[in-house]
């Protein structure tokens, strides 16, 4: 059975992830839905990217993140 370590792999890559991104990914959220809209909800991100995003919602203080 071939098993994938997302969590390891990812941590790794938020080492070397620019922090220019992450403000683009918060830039982002914060322009469609706004400063406030994401505190204390819990969110579903669907997708196939990197994660970016996912981590964002955390910096705006979601509730949770599956």
């Amino acid at each position: 059975m071939i098993s994938y370590s997302f969590g390891k792999n990812w941590m790794s890559y938020l080492k070397s992830m620019p922090q220019k991104a992450v403000d683009d990914a918060l830039a982002d959220i914060e322009g469609m839905l706004g400063r406030d809209a994401v505190r204390g909800k819990r969110i579903i991100d669907i997708g196939s990217g990197s994660g970016i995003h996912s981590l964002a919602f955390h910096k705006l203080g979601a509730k949770s993140i599956a």
